[in-house]
């Protein structure tokens, strides 16, 4: 599994800290801009059926190294087998799928239907 993202706050908010329940570096992947382009992007390196797509906020603790609490509160999921067409998680015909992120460092789960990717 690798992860990229669009960028990342600093050494310390890097795409690879994208994991539940981290506590390396500053526990979490923060994006440098806050424009609602930013992306993360994990490679799961051969095809899997996603049942699931958990979210957590970053650990409090750390709140120190940006000065600020930082999370995110809604996002989309979109999958490819080739990187070069992407295509959109939608649930109810058209409707594309964006859920709010708890700000604290509690784990949500999401997806309504499998994603075969």
């Amino acid at each position: 599994m690798a992860f990229s993202a669009s960028s990342w706050y600093d050494v310390d908010h890097q795409p690879w800290l994208a994991r539940l329940y981290s506590r390396e570096g500053e526990g979490a992947w923060c994006a440098k801009e806050n424009d609602g382009a930013q992306y993360l992007q994990v490679d799961l390196a051969q095809t899997y059926i996603i049942t699931g797509v958990a979210t957590q906020g970053k650990y409090e603790i750390s709140e120190w190294a940006l000065g600020f609490r930082a999370w995110v509160t809604a996002f989309s999921l979109s999958f490819t087998d080739e990187q070069m067409t992407w295509i959109n998680y939608i649930e109810d015909g058209n409707t594309p799928k964006v859920s709010k992120s708890a700000g604290k460092p509690t784990k949500n789960n999401h997806l309504d239907q499998k994603v075969d990717i």
